[in-house]
């Protein structure tokens, strides 16, 4: 993983750049916290044969969840079929959804309810993170029109 956020996954700690941080069981976390939970998944987890999340998924949505406090306080996270991590949230209007993949990839896209409006992105690499770190400011702002 790129970057200066790093996750333990033991304790519920986290660690950006030399400062460790507890990750409280306060309100705004239950996101982070499942993370942290995600890892004790094995091979079969939902007795259909997906695969458990990769460190790395579980890592890199940490990662987003760390960055952005808004967006953890508002999301939900599912593990997905493939070893990733789906990260969910609503806002103003639209519902977003963002796959950290396991193959080193994300996918961001948004709905518009009630419309037909959609906001798809071409799979974004971990190393272009500021780019996805854009697609997320765009769709926290308090008046959400997606391009």
């Amino acid at each position: 993983m790129t970057g200066n956020t790093n996750f333990m996954p033991t304790g519920g700690h986290v660690r950006n750049d030399s400062a460790w941080v507890e990750v409280s069981n306060s309100p705004g976390n239950e996101s982070f916290l499942r993370l942290i939970d995600f890892l004790d998944l094995s091979h079969d987890w939902d007795n259909e044969g997906s695969d458990a999340p990769s460190l790395d998924s579980v890592l890199m949505a940490a990662r987003i969840l760390f960055d952005h406090d808004d967006l953890r306080s508002r999301s939900h996270v599912y593990p997905t079929h493939d070893g990733g991590i789906l990260i969910e949230w609503d806002h103003i209007g639209w519902g977003y959804s963002l796959r950290v993949l396991n193959a080193g990839h994300f996918e961001f896209f948004g709905v518009e309810y009630g419309g037909n409006l959609e906001k798809d992105a071409d799979p974004i690499a971990y190393g272009d993170y500021l780019v996805l770190v854009g697609h997320i400011e765009d769709s926290l702002k308090e008046t959400c029109h997606p391009s």
